[in-house]
């Protein structure tokens, strides 16, 4: 059996290296995944190694939105493709004898695009996918980062953006087709995080802005696992609210940016 812990925080540019160190030992993290990383990454790998008395390196990279570290005695991970405005990096990750395929996602905010836009990119970035997976032989992906989307958007649900289900049962349907073409489901296990019935905070992210439709509470950092992958999560994907003895949120159970970022970490297991 290949086991892997793997983190995804988006830090919001602000230095947290001895937070993520502390976060990375306290949950036996294998494969580190941050964006908006602005921090010297000599710094944090030094940080992760005192902390986690283990070796961590920098995955070699082209570009500066998303930065990843893999623990060098437990995982392999190997860069395969940069998408061309950074917004997509893809990996290959071997435990043991088994491989993965891994993404790693920044895309744009909403501050910069409306929603055609979104869709229009997510568009793009699904099928480099699609073309890396075909390139590879290998439809086992994980996909994670900030999409600047909830699970509903179009874009995360359209067949030629990340067509990403609420359902394993759909999911594991593998795929439908639209038009003579056939489009491979992503399950998004993220949609049980929304609202007070989840485990956790009601999502990922928090927006109060003066708009005619505001959803306040966001889920924009997401994990999406291909149908071939969705019975491999040994346990459920965290939103995680606290580290060590301090909490990341506010006294209004919001994102504190003073103490961790405005976005929430997500922290997943992969069994293969």
């Amino acid at each position: 059996m290949a086991s892997a812990n793997f983190l995804f925080w988006n830090l919001g540019k602000l230095p947290r290296a001895e937070l993520v160190s502390e976060l990375v030992c306290e949950r036996d993290i294998d494969v580190v995944i941050l964006a908006e990383g602005e921090e010297s990454q000599v710094s944090l790998m030094e940080s992760l190694s005192k902390r986690t008395m283990r070796r961590y390196e920098l995955v070699p990279r082209v570009g500066t939105r998303i930065h990843t570290y893999a623990r060098s005695d437990s995982v392999q991970v190997v860069p395969i493709y940069e998408e061309l405005s950074f917004h997509l990096s893809m990996y290959r990750v071997t435990m043991k004898d088994e491989s993965i395929l891994l993404g790693a996602v920044h895309l744009p905010s909403k501050l910069h695009r409306d929603s055609s836009e979104q869709l229009l990119f997510a568009t793009q970035v699904a099928r480099d996918i699609r073309r890396v997976e075909s390139e590879q032989a290998c439809n086992r992906t994980v996909l994670c980062g900030d999409f600047n989307m909830n699970p509903f958007e179009p874009g995360m649900v359209a067949a030629r953006g990340f067509h990403s289900v609420m359902s394993r049962d759909i999911a594991d349907r593998r795929s439908r087709t639209i038009s003579r073409q056939q489009f491979d489901f992503f399950y998004n296990p993220m949609w049980s995080q929304f609202g007070d019935r989840s485990a956790g905070p009601p999502g990922t992210y928090y927006s109060s802005r003066a708009g005619e439709i505001e959803y306040f509470w966001n889920t924009f950092d997401q994990v999406l696992v291909r149908s071939s992958l969705s019975s491999s999560f040994s346990s459920r994907i965290e939103v995680i609210v606290a580290i060590g003895d301090r909490t990341l949120l506010n006294s209004n159970g919001r994102p504190d940016r003073k103490v961790g970022s405005d976005h929430l970490p997500l922290a997943f297991t992969i069994t293969l």
